[in-house]
């Protein structure tokens, strides 16, 4: 005991001999006390720094200052359990992105064949692309044949194209779900029964992911050329309207005459040929078929493109009646295509646009069109821009 008493004497400067004075002794059990509490606070420091998986004191104030914690030794219990929480969440955190990264290191053909075969929730995916894939497999296609077919379409595309993202691809669609190449492929699959060649035998022949559908498109049902503004048809979804235009997509491609599809135009040879012939690429194909109606009776680019910004750009309804106006605007060379807009809308309002009208005692009576049996007869430039002034007056005082 006495050695040891006086090994510690010596490691902590003080004297070596036994008889020492009261105030001697004293120092000596303060500074014994200060060592204690030094050992037990040492050991709970080292406690906190194994508690968050670092190796030295070092390691741990750099943890601290990357991590917007003071990088002192001493501090309160609450202090350390915050650090401990917040590197509890940083390994949560941590676990989550290398289950990430595992998910898109696994190859995205076998994932997508997982998915197909209900292997994998909508919960365990993180990309849009395969998110929008799981909602077609397991919610919007039922068929199984179809399912296959589409499971075959994206594994090829996957490999040899760049169709795999979910941007919008039409720009008159807009944002829509339906506007992507991973729902275009899916509308491409529901006509599986209609293809004319092997998925596994097509190659891209371009760089451009929109060329590469129109590629894709053609080789599995088309051995005629078609009008590129015909790709719309399969970024609207897999509804009737959808569906018919893509059935003229199909007639178009075995060889058939547009003439002889169930399109909304009576359509005459001249218009058949300029559709097929030049349609512009960039329409869509309610615009497209307009544009070739107006080029067809004698119209000239600029009047066809300012009846495809008008409502007639994407309405068919009493071709008729609007045919005749077509062929009123035809034979006004003179006429600014800046009034085509204008004109249209009047000529809709005043033939079908019921009327409202509140009686005297509060109710709401609906009436007919103010004309609807208005025709184009007898009219000229000026008396219609005429009344389209008054029109518009009218309701610019109704928004006052």
């Amino acid at each position: 005991m006495v050695e040891s008493y006086l090994a510690w004497c010596r490691q902590n400067g003080f004297g070596t001999w036994i008889n020492k004075t009261l105030a001697q002794r004293q120092e000596e059990l303060k500074t014994s006390k200060k060592a204690k509490v030094r050992k037990q606070t040492q050991s709970s420091i080292d406690e906190h720094i194994e508690a968050l998986e670092l190796n030295c004191v070092e390691a741990y104030q750099t943890w601290c200052r990357a991590n917007g914690f003071g990088a002192g030794l001493q501090k309160s219990p609450t202090l350390r359990q915050q650090e401990r929480h917040h590197a509890s969440q940083m390994k949560i955190q941590i676990l989550a992105s290398k289950a990430a990264a595992y998910q898109h290191k696994r190859r995205r053909k076998d994932t997508i064949a997982l998915i197909a075969a209900g292997q994998i929730g909508e919960e365990e995916l993180t990309s849009p692309v395969l998110l929008q894939i799981h909602f077609l497999f397991h919610q919007a296609i039922t068929e199984s044949a179809v399912q296959d077919a589409f499971l075959e379409l994206l594994i090829h595309v996957e490999k040899n194209s760049r169709l795999f993202h979910i941007k919008p691809v039409v720009s008159q669609y807009g944002p829509q779900p339906e506007n992507t190449f991973i729902h275009a492929l899916a509308a491409l699959a529901q006509w599986h029964t209609m293809w004319l060649r092997e998925v596994g035998k097509w190659q891209p022949s371009s760089h451009n992911a929109r060329p590469q559908f129109g590629s894709l498109s053609r080789h599995l049902l088309a051995d005629y050329d078609i009008p590129v503004c015909m790709d719309t048809a399969w970024f609207r979804g897999m509804d009737d309207e959808a569906e018919q235009q893509q059935e003229w997509f199909i007639h178009i491609g075995i060889g058939k005459n547009i003439r002889k599809a169930a399109i909304p135009l009576n359509y005459s040879k001249q218009m058949a040929h300029t559709f097929i012939s030049h349609a512009p690429e960039n329409y869509t194909i309610e615009a497209a078929l307009r544009w070739a109606q107006v080029i067809g009776i004698g119209g000239y680019d600029h009047l066809a493109d300012a009846v495809i910004g008008s409502r007639l750009g994407e309405q068919f309804h009493d071709e008729p009646f609007w045919e005749s106006v077509l062929h009123f605007f035809i034979n006004i060379p003179m006429l600014d295509p800046v009034h085509v807009g204008p004109i249209v809308d009047y000529i809709h309002h005043q033939r079908y646009v019921g009327q409202t009208q509140i009686n005297p005692e509060g109710t709401v009576e609906h009436l007919d069109p103010l004309e609807p049996n208005l025709t184009m007869k007898a009219r000229t430039p000026d008396s219609i821009l005429r009344r389209v002034e008054v029109w518009h007056r009218g309701l610019s005082k109704e928004g006052k």
